[in-house]
């Protein structure tokens, strides 16, 4: 209320989710998909962590069927692109030390894995459901959690 006169407006009513994909989809500036992408990966790394609406993940509808990761990235975060149904390959680069729990889990359509030598642990999980699943490149030494790649049928 200003000088005794009320104003009244629509509301807008948006989910995260649905605010997130507006972002991605209008915006030019990259810094910010980057990290709208990854607050939509988060959501549902944290979904599949408290078993809420699993069957819906905040980053399914992410686009990205290629993801070449930054140089210097040493962890691929805990569920960080689980249920991303696009993504068809990753190249890890050389400094990636360790894939987190379910880190690509129920990524349907993941065909490739490309990983660097330095990989030394990849979590419980890691690749858990990810059907069609082929090739995958496993340096020497490396520590393979429980189910990392239970039902990847395909896998050579």
């Amino acid at each position: 209320m200003k000088d005794g006169t009320y104003t009244y407006s629509k509301l807008a009513s948006y989910s995260p989710k649905t605010y997130a994909m507006n972002q991605l989809k209008n915006s030019t500036d990259m810094k910010l998909k980057q990290l709208v992408a990854a607050m939509l990966n988060y959501g549902a790394a944290a979904q599949n962590y408290f078993g809420y609406n699993t069957d819906v993940l905040a980053n399914s509808t992410l686009s990205a069927e290629q993801i070449a990761l930054p140089e210097g990235l040493k962890t691929v975060g805990l569920g960080a692109f689980s249920g991303c149904k696009s993504l068809k390959s990753v190249l890890l680069p050389a400094s990636t030390l360790r894939i987190g729990h379910g880190a690509f889990s129920r990524c349907a359509s993941l065909e490739s894995i490309v990983m660097g030598d330095k990989l030394q642990n990849i979590g419980k999980y890691a690749f858990y459901g990810c059907l069609y699943l082929e090739e995958i490149n496993l340096p020497k030494i490396v520590n393979i959690g429980k189910a990392a790649f239970a039902f990847s049928s395909y896998l050579k």
